[in-house]
């Protein structure tokens, strides 16, 4: 079994990184967010595949785990009209991390799949440029095995050429 279907088969996919559990939890949901924005988990191309197939998705601090799906609604509740900077600050991190999680909505639009997508790679660094067709094709279930059988040089056009459609606005 390969990383995706242990990914796809896992109830919860926990987030253990030294940048988090070296920390306790944050006393406002704000930072949390921003934290987990900030966190070395969230840079890397391939964990996005963990959040997006994640069923569940958890965040490992020092003295405790949190669910981001509870995250997100604490956030949501806060948000009432407010010119608070932290407040704000923590509110444009939880959207980060939503835009992340609405891509494994089986409703959302091949277009607002694409652009979440998009939208997400760009925070994201990998070491290989050749990955990013891959991740791309693997997320928005597109046949994988051109894109594999080219040379790295040519993933990321053959991976378009796979595409059955590409929305006007990318």
């Amino acid at each position: 079994m390969d990383d995706i279907d242990a990914a796809l088969d896992a109830s919860a996919v926990l987030v253990i990184t030294q940048d988090l559990i070296s920390r306790p939890l944050p006393r406002t949901y704000q930072e949390i967010a921003v934290r987990i924005c900030q966190s070395k988990w969230f840079k890397r191309l391939w964990t996005m595949q963990e959040g997006v197939l994640a069923k569940t998705l958890l965040f490992q601090f020092e003295n405790l785990a949190i669910d981001y799906a509870f995250l997100d609604d604490r956030i949501l509740q806060q948000i009432p009209l407010t010119t608070d900077e932290t407040v704000l600050l923590g509110n444009k991190a939880s959207l980060i991390v939503s835009h992340l999680i609405t891509m494994r909505d089986s409703e959302i639009s091949r277009e607002n799949l694409f652009s979440s997508l998009w939208f997400n790679m760009r925070h994201r660094a990998t070491s290989r440029l050749s990955d990013q067709a891959v991740c791309a094709s693997i997320l928005c279930d597109v046949d994988l095995r051109p894109v594999l059988a080219a040379d790295n040089e040519d993933r990321m056009e053959v991976f378009w050429r796979t595409c059955r459609e590409i929305p006007l606005g990318i």
